[in-house]
């Protein structure tokens, strides 16, 4: 939001491109003033509350009122859904656009009509520039016209000029943006532009050139040799990759709501091809397979499966369902009255989905909050002893709260590979992060020997380790490295270049430069 206020695009848009949550958070800033973060976080928990709307209308026209009703619980009780809801981020926007664009491509299908289609289109162009992943919003939108729009000659001519009208929008808005308000800027911005680029970097350059869009040779992902070194942002996984992909994407789903999910799919047996469902299911294993692809060159959190949880809810509530009725089946024996046992039933199930959630929620809350206090306190340091504006990397996507804390901008290796010392000694020096931050990686049995090597070939680089009580009393467990110019020893003496703490100069404080990698 600074950047893109200060007029500097080429920062400013580096790694969004063209989205629509920094606008509304420039929006928010010119009405909000200094309170624009409260209304930020104000902004994702309305999102994230509204969103309950269009899933409950989407699933009551499909399943039935009471399916609505406990598919909007079971939204709202999802432990991971409650930690982002009031995060300053695009994720709740995005939530409520997707299940608004589920609820309108529904609409448009059953009730036909060009004001429900065009606001489905448009919904979903709007999901797209919130995040990629709204890219799944045309499965059900190509299926649900497919088959209950497209037989009739009428609707087929309106189908395509309505698809072509949203295309034209699509680009028109696209140019209309880089002739105007990034007219200045020194390239033009499209949506998904980042995705492509690092597609052809990471995938297609070393097939088609074999090597890396850096020109040094690309070594295998999969091996963990001791010359092929994961700098920075990079993630080399191993033979246990896929394995800990499904781990993950359960712990994210939940082991309660997976049971719940798996209840609901037996009760759709013989119905799996139901039009109403059925594109549930493509999109889920499209959005998987899409994961794991990323998850193979890059870290990755659990927000991108979130896309799966939400095309679940329909399993979901009807897996509830299912397991009051095995339940109802058993307490009847107990219990004359099959209505009562039923409902008591319901609440059985109802009260393992709020317990299963606290629990869940302390769980993964408590360490995930001393982690961002960790990333804080990381970031305040690192401004008090080497000034803004400095140039950080990181072995994790989730440093969001150090680049805040130090005003500092996100630094990415052209191919995030050094893969061996002949690589390092020909590296620029220029365009090496001031600060790279190395988080513990216990999930990976090989953390030992990669963090052996990442120090190896940092020394090469000509980076310094800093010793571990010189950092925050939190941030002890971490290794922090930076440039030799930088570099304060022991016996107080720093190099010649390197800056002065912003407490050592009376009345001043540091500038903050624009200048560097991507943010």
């Amino acid at each position: 939001v600074q950047l893109l206020q200060s007029g500097d695009y080429t920062e400013g848009l580096e790694y969004l491109n063209l989205n629509i949550y920094p606008a509304i958070l420039l929006a928010l800033r010119q009405l909000a003033g200094q309170w624009w973060i409260v209304a930020a976080g104000t902004w994702s928990l309305a999102m994230s509350v509204l969103a309950v709307l269009p899933l409950y209308g989407l699933i009551r026209q499909q399943l039935g009122r009471q399916a609505a009703i406990l598919a909007g619980l079971l939204y709202a009780l999802h432990p991971r859904l409650v930690l982002h809801s009031p995060l300053v981020m695009r994720d709740p926007t995005f939530w409520f656009l997707f299940l608004l664009a589920l609820y309108l491509s529904w609409q448009a299908a059953v009730r036909p009509s060009m004001l429900r289609l065009a606001a489905a289109g448009l919904t979903i162009l709007l999901a797209v520039h919130t995040r990629i992943e709204g890219v799944l919003l045309l499965v059900p939108l190509g299926i649900w016209n497919w088959r209950l729009v497209w037989p009739s000659p009428v609707w087929r001519k309106r189908l395509l000029l309505g698809t072509a009208a949203v295309l034209v929008l699509a680009a028109s808005g696209t140019v209309l943006m880089n002739l105007t308000f990034l007219r200045s800027h020194e390239r033009w911005e499209a949506v998904g532009l980042r995705h492509a680029e690092d597609l052809w970097q990471r995938a297609f350059a070393p097939l088609v050139f074999g090597q890396g869009a850096a020109g040094v040779a690309r070594p295998a992902v999969h091996a963990a040799s001791v010359e092929q070194i994961d700098f920075g942002l990079a993630f080399a996984p191993d033979s246990k990759t896929n394995r800990r992909l499904v781990v993950r994407f359960v712990k994210t789903f939940t082991y309660l709501y997976g049971v719940l999910v798996l209840a609901g799919i037996w009760r759709l047996r013989g119905q799996w091809s139901r039009i109403d469902i059925l594109p549930y299911y493509i999109v889920a294993a499209v959005a998987f397979v899409g994961v794991w692809l990323k998850y193979n060159i890059a870290p990755i959190d659990q927000r991108y499966f979130f896309p799966i949880l939400f095309v679940s809810f329909a399993g979901l509530s009807l897996g509830v369902v299912q397991w009051a009725d095995w339940i109802g089946r058993a307490a009847s024996k107990l219990i004359a009255d099959r209505a009562i046992a039923r409902r008591a039933s319901l609440a059985v199930v109802l009260a393992a989905v709020v317990l299963s959630g606290l629990i869940d929620g302390l769980r993964v809350g408590r360490p995930t909050l001393a982690a961002w206090r960790e990333q804080a306190e990381l970031g305040r340091w690192i401004r008090q002893q080497f000034g803004p504006g400095r140039t950080i990397t990181s072995n994790s996507e989730e440093n969001r709260l150090v680049l805040y804390y130090a005003e500092g901008r996100m630094s990415w290796i052209a191919d995030q590979y050094v893969a061996s010392a002949a690589a390092a000694a020909a590296a620029d020096r220029h365009t090496l992060p001031d600060v790279v931050v190395l988080w513990p990686q216990k999930h990976r049995p090989d953390a030992a020997a990669v963090a052996e090597n990442i120090l190896r070939v940092h020394r090469e680089l000509g980076y310094r380790h800093l010793p571990n009580h010189r950092l925050p009393e939190r941030c002890r467990c971490l290794t922090v490295l930076v440039q030799e110019r930088l570099w304060e020893g022991e016996d107080g003496n720093r190099s010649q270049d390197a800056p002065l703490r912003p407490s050592a100069v009376a009345g001043r404080t540091p500038e903050f430069s624009n200048a560097g990698s991507r943010r």
